[in-house]
């Protein structure tokens, strides 16, 4: 009863695939086959920086991932997610979930505290937060959160 283990150290996205054993002797042939997918912590490929805007202007943060499987871009406004500041009725239509935008979908619009908050996605990879006509009670911290689903 030998014991074979294949060991890929290093491993990565070109890793994935179908592994095949086999193993033969004179009194016949067995085979078995496995599946190797490679899961990924998201990583941030443009992080939200800090912004000092104009009374009036518009104050933009971006956000964009990757991971493996796909992930899930959210808000939050002072340590809260974003749907906690909105109505009820507003919470379905405003989840900041860009994994579930259809690939048609551009964006929702929201309006927070009587603020024009805009709030986009490319898919699941991108996020921007739009902050227009700011004011002093903009002035808060803008957390974008990466997640796996």
């Amino acid at each position: 009863d030998d014991i074979l283990i294949l060991t890929i150290y290093n491993i990565s996205h070109d890793d994935e695939g179908l592994y095949i054993l086999t193993a033969s002797n004179p009194a016949g042939i067995h085979s078995a086959a496995i599946n190797l997918s490679v899961e990924a912590a998201p990583v941030f490929l443009q992080a939200p920086t800090n912004s000092s805007q104009l009374q009036g202007k518009t104050a933009v943060f971006n956000c964009s991932a990757v991971a493996e499987p796909l992930h899930s871009i959210r808000w939050e406004i002072n340590g809260k997610p974003i749907a906690q500041y909105l109505s009820p009725d507003d919470r379905e239509d405003s989840v900041l979930d860009f994994a579930k935008l259809n690939s048609t979908e551009t964006g929702v619009n929201v309006t927070i505290n009587d603020t024009k908050y805009l709030l986009m996605g490319e898919g699941p990879l991108y996020g921007q937060l739009t902050i227009q006509n700011t004011d002093l009670n903009d002035a808060l911290r803008y957390t974008c959160i990466v997640a796996n689903v």
